[in-house]
């Protein structure tokens, strides 16, 4: 019962470990997925010891009745811990997707309208109407504004505009755009 338990929580601390990193971006943000999610896999193989342990050695009725009860709370909690590591890959692909598909007028409006994260992506799309672009400029977020300002197809008035953020990070991204070096 040891074994099937590490078997079994190992496993599932494998898939977490490989949906953390197939959501994570750049080579460091990888890195830090693979530790975490080695760590994750040998915490499974050592919780799924610990539980298969106690399954194996009950032997009264309550005994093995709080063991199994046990063994459902760890399951249960290795299962949320992989559903919530699937649900972040799906949004980082989702979120590549939108930085990276053609966006007509009204796709770029809508998208414009959702969630922080969805606003930077749309600004970081080089296909983004120039219209949306400057209302993203002037986004309270410093994300959002540092992608328009990154963005080779932003409109020449928002980035003037953004020349006059406060933000660093903004100015950065500003200094970088090959659209306002080349003017």
């Amino acid at each position: 019962m040891t074994a099937l338990g590490s078997f079994v929580f190992g496993f599932a601390g494998l898939w977490i470990a490989w949906q953390l990193f197939a959501a994570s971006g750049g080579p460091t943000a990888q890195s830090v997925a693979l530790g975490l999610g080695a760590f994750v896999a040998l915490l499974g193989v050592v919780g799924g010891a610990l539980v298969g342990r106690a399954l194996s050695r009950a032997r009264e009725p309550k005994e093995a009745a709080r063991a199994r009860l046990i063994a459902l709370v760890a399951l249960l909690g290795a299962g949320w811990l992989g559903w919530r590591a699937y649900a972040g890959r799906r949004a980082a692909d989702a979120l590549a997707a939108i930085r990276k598909q053609p966006l007509s007028l009204d796709e770029a409006r809508r998208l414009a309208r959702g969630s922080i994260e969805v606003q930077r992506a749309v600004a970081y799309n080089r296909s983004c109407p120039s219209e949306v672009l400057g209302e993203l400029a002037k986004s309270p977020d410093e994300a959002v504004r540092a992608s328009v300002a990154g963005n080779p197809s932003s409109p020449r008035a928002a980035l003037d505009e953004l020349a006059n953020d406060q933000s660093e990070l903004v100015k950065l991204y500003l200094s970088l755009n090959p659209a306002r070096v080349a003017r």
